[in-house]
């Protein structure tokens, strides 16, 4: 969340802590779907792990990467105590810088990472020069929202298209959230999404905080959803591959990230809000259905899973957003059934595979 949560504090008028506090749990499930995903899509190709003796240990990775590692703790250490972005970005180089130059683990000497610097920074500028022409191009689509009013207008549209109903309320909210922060930092994303959709979930009769989160996290996903998907010119330069495909997959293992806030809007609980047995009984229900998102957008559970199987884990995962018992029951039973079934089909394949031939090869 960054600075957004200290700008987002003083828009609803409460404390920093509570609102990290409130955001916590959708955030390690929206870690968790990630990670089920990426699971999910290594067991689907065959992916083996890397054998254990070859893993470094917790210890070494951790010293290993030093140098990004203490940067970005100079950097969230900065923003927790309210320096602006730029003074904890400046920080968390020039800490990166010292640590490269001096620390005795950098490879070759001193004088050979000094020679290479002009190299580093010639291929940052060339990075950040494409991204701030993307970033002024989608600066001249907001500013133009802007002026004209339009933005002011898409919150009464939201009430009258909706009619008062929530779900149609929240589709319409993500909607726009997303075409709004399309390009945007996170915390001007936040605040253009939150000045034009706010007003409809207040008329709704929404909490407060629990509006402002959604609008936040849909602004940020924007990030990686086409057809601009900043985050994904990012990564796909780094990664040396194509933006769309980049931002395509990115969009396919975060998909869980676009349930989390429907499923804190109807489970009150996973923003802490009840006692420790509904937050426990909501953060059950939350991560069954992540998993099950993620196992059907990826087309693996406990083995390939065939379309049917794929729209039923789908199915699933919709109905534990609602946070009625009824629902939460059944969707936990279709999954349920459906690991049983794919379990079962394991143990048959397992035992129903030929013996390797002991005859010798010809």
């Amino acid at each position: 969340m960054g600075a957004a949560a200290f700008v987002m504090a003083d828009v609803i008028s409460v404390s920093y802590l509570e609102i990290i506090g409130a955001a916590l749990i959708p955030a390690l499930l929206f870690y968790l779907a990630i990670w089920m995903s990426v699971h999910f899509e290594a067991k689907r190709l065959g992916l083996n792990p890397i054998p254990k003796d070859q893993r470094p240990t917790l210890r070494e990775g951790l010293f290993n990467i030093e140098t990004l590692l203490l940067p970005i703790i100079v950097l969230i250490t900065m923003l927790v105590l309210r320096y602006t972005p730029t003074t904890a970005a400046v920080a968390a180089y020039f800490t990166a810088l010292l640590i490269y130059l001096f620390s005795w683990r950098s490879p070759g000497s001193f004088t050979d990472r000094l020679k290479s610097i002009p190299a580093a920074l010639e291929a940052g500028a060339m990075t950040a020069a494409m991204i701030a022409v993307i970033i002024g191009s989608v600066a001249i689509i907001a500013s133009v929202i802007s002026l004209t009013g339009l933005g002011l207008k898409v919150s009464s549209v939201i009430l009258v298209v909706s009619g008062g109903d929530v779900l149609v309320t929240l589709l319409l909210a993500m909607v726009v959230a997303i075409i709004l922060g399309m390009g945007l930092p996170t915390v001007a994303a936040y605040m253009l999404a939150a000045s034009v959709v706010a007003a409809a979930f207040i008329e709704a009769g929404l909490p407060s905080l629990s509006a402002h989160l959604f609008i936040l996290y849909f602004a940020i996903l924007s990030g990686v959803t086409p057809p601009v998907a900043l985050a994904a010119y990012i990564g796909g330069a780094i990664a040396g591959s194509h933006w769309f495909k980049t931002a395509l997959t990115a969009t396919k293992i975060s998909l869980g990230g676009f349930l989390i806030p429907f499923m804190f809007i109807y489970h009150p609980p996973l923003l802490g809000n009840g006692t420790a047995l509904e937050i426990t009984l909501a953060v059950a229900s939350g991560v069954v259905g992540i998993v099950a998102l993620a196992a059907s957008t990826i087309g693996f559970f406990l083995r390939p899973c065939s379309w049917l199987e794929r729209g039923l884990l789908l199915l699933a995962a919709l109905m534990l957003i609602n946070g009625q018992v009824i629902t939460d029951v059944v969707g936990i039973a279709v999954i349920a059934g459906l690991f049983a079934w794919q379990y079962r089909l394991n143990i048959t394949d397992k035992t129903s595979a030929p013996l390797p031939s002991k005859e010798p090869l010809q």
